[in-house]
């Protein structure tokens, strides 16, 4: 009857230290992967903020463009001018032909922006795909950390009762009366 109550009180002394040592590995573990979805979302969110909000004249690919468009206008406009010097045109023409070059580079810059407008809703999807996707995980976690929690406390409160149930039994008759029992 000893041997089987100090058994119990053993075996529950021991679930307890590896229940907590499990019980701080969970801890360690929910903490690490918050603080990694956490370094994750920043860098998502820097991304974001540096992409979607730069100007999108001043990438390469846009200064490349504006400047094929301003070589092509520049020699049309030599062009014109030595037309112009050998046919005599008018100062009326030569400023109609400007508005035609100034409506080209508009129109070149209107192609730019709304190329850019498009990226930018790429960017933002982009962006909204993988905050989900972080939050997603994010969850997914934080259920497996609980239902991991609620395995650890099923354990410790079966250990508890079978050393309840121990000492129970190895209380005598007239007092045991008197010990509320748990029923499994």
């Amino acid at each position: 009857m000893w041997k089987t109550f100090f058994n119990a009180a053993s075996n529950v002394a021991n679930q307890g230290v590896s229940l907590w040592k499990k019980n701080q590995m969970l801890d360690k573990q929910l903490m690490l992967q918050n603080n990694y979805v956490k370094n994750q979302l920043n860098n998502a969110a820097s991304m974001f903020n540096r992409e979607y909000y730069k100007n999108y004249l001043d990438t390469p690919s846009a200064q490349n463009m504006l400047k094929r468009v301003r070589e092509q206008l520049g020699e049309q406009n030599r062009a014109m001018r030595n037309s112009a010097v050998v046919t005599g045109a008018t100062p009326q023409a030569m400023a109609a032909r400007q508005r035609v070059d100034n409506k080209a580079l508009d129109s070149a810059v209107g192609t730019l922006a709304t190329a850019d407008a498009q990226n930018k809703q790429h960017i933002l999807d982009n962006y909204e795909k993988r905050r989900n996707q972080l939050n997603d995980y994010l969850q997914g976690g934080a259920m497996n950390y609980y239902k991991q929690k609620m395995n650890l406390e099923s354990e410790r409160y079966a250990g508890l009762s079978q050393f309840i149930k121990a000492f129970y039994d190895f209380v005598p008759n007239d007092i045991r009366d008197d010990i509320p029992v748990i029923e499994q």
